[in-house]
């Protein structure tokens, strides 16, 4: 990723997660992962392009869980 998708990445990040913060783990999770399949949806509908450079940092962040 760029510098510039970087520092967007963190900045959402911090703005949803202050919204999740008082809620349970389990919610947090929940959200996170229906946030994922709309954006992957998203993605596979107007850029197959795109859809594969999301299914690589999924890929990477997945691996970098382990």
């Amino acid at each position: 990723m760029s510098e510039n998708e970087n520092k967007a990445v963190n900045e959402l990040q911090e703005e949803i997660m202050d919204e999740l913060r008082s809620e349970p783990a389990a919610v947090q999770v929940k959200v996170a992962f229906a946030v994922l399949a709309t954006v992957l949806g998203i993605a596979a509908k107007r850029d197959p392009d795109e859809l594969k450079r999301a299914a690589v940092e999924l890929h990477q962040l997945m691996n970098a869980m382990r």
